[in-house]
């Protein structure tokens, strides 16, 4: 029996295991309890422990060994891991927080190559003193926590152990906000508000998943998707979960910086205009 029979045989659903960091619990649906999150496991690679909120005491496994319960030192030492865990994720959340202040303190305001290829051939931002990264501050609660840093080519690297849940940059500061995922199509969205003469500012959420995550921290908003259908259909996904109005590119595969460079100015702002208005 692997350790994933096993949750299943103590009544736990998990779809496919994942080996979770020391201290790390997965949650799942129970057999007694589709609709809620009320199961929970860990899984070290080789075994592990799961156990059901409120019914279930916790179940260890280990192949070759019957089940058995936790014991107080065995919970002791997950608690003494999942600490020390969660002090290294502080600890490398502060240093990347204080590596992006002081990049772009030593930042030069210059145009970028891959600005240029979005659209934006004379729009100056912070780049890298050797000019070869271009780097978008990355917000939470009114101070830089993270940077997103993009090269020529356009891959996208964040500063490791930074914060990006919740981050975001802002563009613009009147009337509703217009929320999306990238750089490149924030700069789209706020060139289009101007253009439609509409007030409404944009913010930039990096991913489809921490779009979710920061339009929760709005009463009201816009979001405009990718359009990733043919692929995962993530970026409609989120935009339904926000529960706000939405526009998505209807060319499967585009965003709408693409939507913007393909359509020019004056479509883009009118596609602006009637989402504000929706």
């Amino acid at each position: 029996m692997n350790f994933m029979q096993f949750c299943q045989v103590h009544g736990l659903i998990i779809r496919s295991l994942a080996i979770t960091a020391p201290g790390q619990t997965k949650r799942c649906a129970t057999t007694c309890n589709t609709g809620k999150q009320n199961g929970w496991w860990r899984y070290d690679g080789l075994g592990g422990v799961c156990g059901i909120w409120g019914s279930l005491d916790a179940q260890q496994y280990r192949p070759g060994a019957e089940a058995k319960p936790l014991s107080k030192a065995d919970f002791e030492a997950i608690a003494a891991r999942a600490k020390a865990a969660e002090a290294e994720r502080l600890r490398n959340q502060a240093d990347a927080a204080q590596r992006a202040v002081a990049l772009l303190a030593r930042s030069e305001q210059r145009s970028h190559a891959y600005l240029s290829r979005k659209g934006f051939p004379e729009l100056l931002s912070p780049c890298a003193a050797d000019g070869a990264m271009l780097l978008v501050p990355m917000w939470k609660a009114g101070r830089v926590v993270n940077l997103q840093r993009i090269n020529e080519a356009g891959e996208k690297r964040f500063l490791h152990g930074g914060e990006v849940s919740g981050t975001a940059h802002t563009i613009g500061s009147q009337g509703v906000a217009i929320l999306c995922e990238g750089f490149a199509t924030a700069l789209s969205v706020a060139a289009a508000i101007k253009a439609s003469k509409m007030r409404a500012h944009t913010v930039c959420c990096f991913s489809a998943d921490n779009l979710v995550k920061v339009a929760a921290t709005y009463k009201d908003a816009r979001i405009v998707s990718d359009n990733d259908n043919l692929k995962t259909g993530t970026g409609e996904k989120a935009a339904k979960l926000t529960g706000f109005p939405y526009f998505m590119p209807p060319v499967d595969g585009q965003d709408f910086n693409d939507l913007h460079r393909a359509n020019g100015l004056f479509q883009a702002s009118q596609r602006i205009r009637g989402l504000i208005l929706s």
